[in-house]
């Protein structure tokens, strides 16, 4: 849908003050074996939604179009490493805090120095997670900044890895990275195939999908995980994190901690 010229305006003005027009939602991510919660990815939501109905993909489009996407993800990493700081104060240093930016994003100057330079010592031993998206963008140029964001402190995760061949020549470089993470295609296009040879193939080659993953990433990840039959087959393709509907939708943060944290504390407590 296109945004009309004062609809656009609107949300020009938006994202130049995200705080008065955004925060983040957590969706919890999880343990297959045990469901024990080990972490959280962090998501854009509108505070208040406008008249007009618009999605978060439209906002981060016309984001980008505008140039104001990079300025939009500084705001969401300092807002996810303040709540990761608030956490760890509290008791749950062990939880990873996932936050999503664009390869575009990474390459800016400013962006850059805001994550190695200004919150570098704020974020060590944080447990924050730069979650990388748009992934179809990545270039051979963005290996050293991701090992420049790791030896910072920083986490770094590939999304949707597989979906577009510059993710699968991350596996052919020198690259190593902390979470690679599948889309629910990975699992649902198996389960939905009723051809037992064809099902087995597939298996077969998202099982050497995954070896290759394996090979640069210390953690795998399956999100959008909706049914049990999903969870298990996740579980059964080695997955060592899921998160999805199957457990939680995106929830806002008081209700994340309430539902949650505090749900681990109390079990810790007893």
């Amino acid at each position: 849908m296109h945004s009309s010229p004062s609809h656009r305006r609107f949300i020009l003005e938006m994202l130049q003050n995200p705080e008065s027009a955004f925060e983040l939602w957590y969706q919890p991510r999880f343990n297959p074996s045990d469901q024990s919660l080990v972490g959280c990815e962090s998501l854009l939501r509108w505070r208040f939604p406008p008249t007009r109905k618009t999605s978060i993909n439209e906002l981060l489009r016309i984001a980008e179009d505008s140039g104001l996407l990079p300025q939009l993800e500084q705001w969401i990493i300092q807002r996810a490493l303040d709540d990761s700081i608030d956490w760890n104060r509290r008791g749950f240093s062990w939880l990873n805090v996932s936050v999503n930016i664009t390869a575009f994003s990474l390459r800016q100057p400013d962006v850059i120095h805001a994550l190695t330079e200004q919150w570098a010592t704020r974020a060590a031993n944080r447990r924050l997670e730069l979650e990388i998206t748009e992934t179809h963008a990545l270039l051979p140029s963005d290996i050293p900044i991701m090992h420049l964001l790791r030896s910072a402190g920083y986490r770094v995760a590939i999304d949707d890895f597989g979906d577009n061949p510059a993710t699968l020549r991350l596996a052919l470089s020198n690259a190593h990275i902390d979470t690679i993470k599948f889309s629910r295609d990975a699992v649902k296009n198996i389960l939905s195939d009723t051809n037992p040879v064809r099902k087995k193939g597939e298996t077969g080659i998202m099982r050497w999908i995954i070896t290759l993953a394996r090979s640069i990433a210390d953690r795998i990840v399956f999100e959008g995980i909706e049914t049990k039959d999903e969870l298990a087959l996740a579980l059964l393709l080695g997955a060592d994190e899921v998160q999805g509907f199957v457990f939680d939708p995106p929830l806002p943060k008081p209700v994340f901690q309430t539902r949650w944290l505090e749900r681990v504390a109390l079990r810790a407590y007893l």
